[in-house]
């Protein structure tokens, strides 16, 4: 499969309400689109999902833009075969990587005449679907969230906490929801100082907790895993192969959160998915959240054998107030997807909304 062109979009899509974590608040999409055409006539599509501020990541919506700007001209020409060409493809941002790579293998899926899923080793399988929400201004709006979305059929609940804002909405999920299948991710907003608190969430029969502290902090990870009941899961601390195996080595984490737009596309995710895998770590699919093309490459990775939790990935309009694809993607009665079965990605992304709503454009 070789690169004839690549056009690359910018979207803005408002948020369905304020998403807040312990790093801060988030109102609209900042997403960029990349489309890739080859020479024998696919056209790809992948995403990038970067955040404004610090919500996530120091790789603001204008740098990751600068960043592609700088590397797409330099793939016009170029072939790739497989997943030994897309590990020699090299980008600052994850997040850049993330989009380009994407498309590129809904690219050579669509060459090969798979859907993506067969090329990267998954099978056909519905996905479960777990509900995520941010931090409120107060329990009653937390327990009102959860209940307007539970209708759906979701499979999990995940709570966003950090320090004043943890052990009482926990408290509160339980007794007006009961056992709910629950867990809670702080995004690193704790130390080792903390252990009291998770002790104290012990107490709540929760599935996990993830990523406590620092990305950095593996050895306090590992830990908190020896002082706790609860099984210890990872998101921010594995970035790269090197994290993953580190992790293992001491005993950081039971369980793995994998996002694509965090380890920068398919084939890192895949390395670390490898080795996760072969240490009985189980695994599950996170997201920033993506709008649909986003969605779609992270619900092919979570077909992997592995992948055992229900996912943060979920239906066009859970978080957003529209999308690209058409159709949207769907959750049924169940809380599960399936992710496309079509050739390479699967997803039509509308091109005419693409280009309406784009605020800015490049192509190659």
């Amino acid at each position: 499969m070789k690169v004839k062109a690549i056009n690359m979009y910018q979207i803005q899509i408002p948020f369905q309400e304020p998403f807040r974590i312990s790093s801060g608040e988030v109102t609209k999409s900042n997403s960029i689109i990349v489309r890739v055409t080859s020479e024998e006539g696919q056209i790809g599509y992948g995403e990038a999902a970067p955040m404004d501020g610090d919500f996530y990541s120091d790789i603001t919506p204008a740098h990751c833009w600068q960043i592609l700007k700088e590397l797409c001209p330099g793939l016009i020409g170029k072939e790739f075969l497989g997943e030994d060409d897309f590990a020699r493809l090299e980008a600052s941002s994850s997040f850049a990587r993330a989009a380009i790579e994407t498309a590129l293998w809904d690219c050579l899926a669509q060459e090969r005449k798979q859907p993506l899923y067969n090329l990267i080793g998954g099978s056909k399988r519905r996905i479960d679907c777990g509900l995520a929400v941010g931090i409120f201004d107060s329990i009653d709006e937390l327990l009102n969230s959860i209940s307007r979305y539970l209708k759906g059929g979701y499979r999990r609940v995940k709570i966003k906490i950090k320090p004043g804002w943890d052990v009482e909405p926990i408290k509160a999920v339980r007794r007006s929801f009961g056992e709910i299948p629950l867990f809670v991710d702080a995004n690193a907003a704790y130390t080792i100082d903390d252990v009291d608190v998770f002790r104290e969430l012990d107490n709540y029969n929760l599935m996990m907790y993830e990523q406590p502290f620092g990305v950095k902090a593996l050895e306090e990870h590992a830990e908190l895993a020896r002082r706790v009941k609860t099984p210890v899961c990872l998101d921010e601390g594995v970035a790269d192969v090197s994290d993953a195996k580190r992790a293992v080595e001491l005993g950081s984490a039971k369980i793995i959160n994998i996002k694509l737009q965090r380890v920068g596309g398919l084939g890192p995710a895949l390395a670390i998915y490898r080795i996760c895998h072969r240490a009985g770590i189980d695994l599950w699919c996170g997201t920033m959240p993506e709008l649909g093309v986003g969605q779609a490459a992270g619900l092919h990775l979570a077909t992997l054998p592995g992948f055992v939790y229900p996912s943060d990935l979920g239906p066009s309009l859970r978080f957003f107030k529209d999308d690209l694809v058409n159709p949207f993607l769907e959750m049924d009665q169940n809380g599960q997807i399936e992710p496309p079965a079509k050739l390479g990605l699967g997803v039509e992304v509308d091109q005419e909304k693409l280009e309406r709503l784009a605020t800015a454009k490049e192509e190659w």
